[in-house]
Order: C-alpha cells, then sequence, then structure tokens
C-alpha cells in the first residue's frame, strides 16, 4: 500500500486534515465509505482547485474543535454507537456530526462514560498547562484543579455544594483518587479556591473547565468562620 500523504492523488493511502490546529491522518477508504460526507467531499476531485493541487502535501483545513474530531472518525470505522469520555461536550460532537453532513444521527446512541483512565488524562492535560509571565496559564491551571475536585466531589456525594474546609482525605482514599488524599494538595485547592472569590475573570475560567464536566457554578460564597470559599454548582445538561 502506498504512503503517499497527498490530498489530491485518488490512489493516496491518507489524507491529513487539520482540525482546529491538530493534524489528524485519514485513510481513503473510510472517506470513500461515507461519499455523501462534507469530508469525502473535500477530497474529491470536483472541491480540488489548481490551486488546491499546489498545495496538495497541505492538510485540508477544517475550523472545528480537534479534540472532537477524533470522535467523529470513532463513528466514521465503528458505527453510530459512540462512547465520549466526560471531558467532551455531547452537544458539541452531535453539532460536529452535522456540520460534516452526517444525516439521521441518534443523539441516545451517544453515551456518555467515565473512568479513572478519563480522570488520569484530564490530570495530564493540567499539568502540560504552562506558567506564562503574566499569570495566565496559573490561571488555566488553578481552575481546571478546582473543577476536576468539584467533579469528582459531586460525583462520591452527589453533593452540588462543595466546602473544601469539608475535605474529606478517607472518601477519596475508597475511590481510588489519590491526588486528593494527602493534606498539602488540599490546602493547595483552599489557597486556590480564595483567589476565585469576587475575581470575575477567575470565575469566567472556572466556570469554562466546570463545562468539561457538564455542570456550571450558580453561586460562589466565603464562609466567614474559615474563610474557604463554598461553590453552589448545578447540572448544565447539554443533551
Amino acid at each position: 500500500m502506498s504512503s503517499n500523504n497527498s490530498n489530491s492523488n485518488s490512489n493516496a493511502a491518507t489524507v491529513r486534515f487539520g482540525v482546529g490546529g491538530t493534524i489528524y491522518k485519514v485513510s481513503q477508504s473510510l472517506l470513500e465509505q461515507h461519499p455523501n460526507t462534507m469530508l469525502a467531499r473535500m477530497v474529491s476531485e470536483t472541491w480540488l482547485t489548481e490551486e488546491d493541487n499546489e498545495r496538495k502535501d497541505e492538510p485540508l483545513f477544517i475550523d472545528r474543535d480537534g479534540e472532537r474530531f477524533r470522535y467523529v472518525l470513532d463513528f466514521m470505522r465503528d458505527g453510530p454507537k459512540v462512547s465520549l469520555p466526560v471531558t467532551v461536550s455531547k452537544e458539541g460532537f452531535i453539532k460536529d456530526l452535522d456540520y460534516f453532513g452526517f444525516d439521521n444521527v441518534n443523539s441516545d446512541d451517544v453515551s456518555m462514560r467515565s473512568s479513572y483512565s478519563v480522570y488520569a488524562d484530564t490530570m495530564k492535560k493540567m499539568d502540560s498547562l504552562d506558567t506564562t509571565n503574566d499569570g495566565k496559564g496559573e490561571i488555566d491551571r488553578n481552575c481546571s484543579v478546582i473543577a476536576h475536585y468539584c467533579f469528582l466531589k459531586f460525583k462520591l456525594t452527589g453533593n452540588l455544594t462543595v466546602d473544601l474546609h469539608q475535605h474529606n482525605n478517607d472518601l477519596f482514599h475508597r475511590s481510588g483518587h489519590k491526588k486528593y488524599q494527602d493534606n498539602k494538595t488540599t490546602d493547595k485547592l483552599r489557597s486556590y479556591s480564595k483567589q476565585v472569590w469576587e475575581n470575575p475573570v477567575k470565575i469566567t475560567c472556572l466556570n469554562k473547565y466546570l463545562n468539561k464536566y457538564d455542570l456550571k457554578l450558580v453561586k460562589v460564597e466565603r464562609d466567614r468562620r474559615t474563610g474557604y470559599t463554598i461553590f453552589h454548582l448545578e447540572i448544565d445538561d447539554k443533551s
């Protein structure tokens, strides 16, 4: 089988797409299984101009979410039933399928999965956030950690009010989430949460990360006795 990556050669084994800054290499045979979709039409001869042929080695640009596109490919490979991690918006995924021209998509076939591996992947992404000179990277990192903690606390207790003063090490120990078992990490979380209090920029940032877990912030208050921040959340049902 040829390893030619040309986007315009009908005999090419693969086609490259640049989706939201992420490069995907897709087999042409997979695209041919879905001839009526936008993706298949993008690489057909009728969609390629002379200018496209001159730039045939460049990936075809698609202005959509790069992370969700991998699940669009899963949908193409494995059929209508797709399982998404909790960090991927089901609503956004359905919109992507509509955008790419997949007809008769049943939202009930799209399920959400949650597992420790998903949480671990989320933590890896948090760890990859760089702290920049203007502090923006640090804000993102701190808010992502708080959102992850709030989600786990809700999942383990069913309580949408998260008070870090009431942290329970044993709760996380029993559930296997080691990151939040020690007091040192808890102290950092409490410090992060104090920074969110009455700070519109940080509240907006926190909501951005909570939305990844289908949660949203309703109210932020400070316990006058302990000084700790209390987050009141609600489920943001996007499906």
